[in-house]
């Protein structure tokens, strides 16, 4: 059993696509609080797996402190994000040392343009790539379980193949791929 601690619906992205509800609903909604996060946490009758997720939970302004108070508590804690905020190798490597030891990352596309358009942000291939970057060199140093996810849908199936020889060729240390349905 895993639990799922969604700590914000705010997001650096505008996917069409996205899977949190209310993330393309509500922009400025409340965040969890470090306390309600705290007191959700010590709540939660398994404290084997925690999901922390969102919107986006990596700009949470709490997210580290998050992270380290369930890591006292959780075996495994992971995070599904949008890699955004991993391309600062500093603000990566203060997520794993604060406990995250299993990453979740969506990659549309190898091109930048498609990419772009698809979440909205024009400058989110760029700041993926180098948070890829930045995690598959960690991943010669640190054991951390990364996961790329491939979007299964009518609009990225015929590119998915480059896109995965693309993650094969530039992050070779990542070695989960999966795909996931839209």
């Amino acid at each position: 059993m895993r639990t799922y601690l969604y700590i914000s619906y705010k997001c650096n992205c505008n996917c069409f696509f996205c899977a949190s509800d209310e993330t393309n609903i509500i922009k400025d909604n409340n965040e969890f609080s470090l306390e309600k996060a705290k007191s959700f946490l010590l709540s939660s009758p398994d404290k084997n797996d925690l999901v922390i997720s969102g919107g986006e939970p990596t700009i949470h302004k709490d997210f580290i402190d998050i992270v380290r108070f369930a890591k006292q508590y959780y075996r495994h804690i992971s995070v599904m994000t949008n890699g955004i905020k991993f391309s600062d190798l500093s603000f990566l490597k203060d997520t794993i040392d604060a406990g995250v030891d299993r990453i979740s990352i969506p990659f549309y596309s190898s091109e930048a343009t498609t990419y772009s358009e698809m979440v909205a942000n024009p400058r989110a291939f760029d700041y993926i790539v180098q948070g890829l970057k930045n995690i598959n060199s960690l991943l010669q140093e640190k054991e951390v379980f990364v996961q790329v996810k491939l979007l299964l849908a009518k609009f990225t199936y015929k590119s998915n193949p480059i896109t995965l020889d693309y993650i094969k060729k530039n992050f070779p240390h990542i070695k989960r791929v999966s795909l996931s349905g839209f």
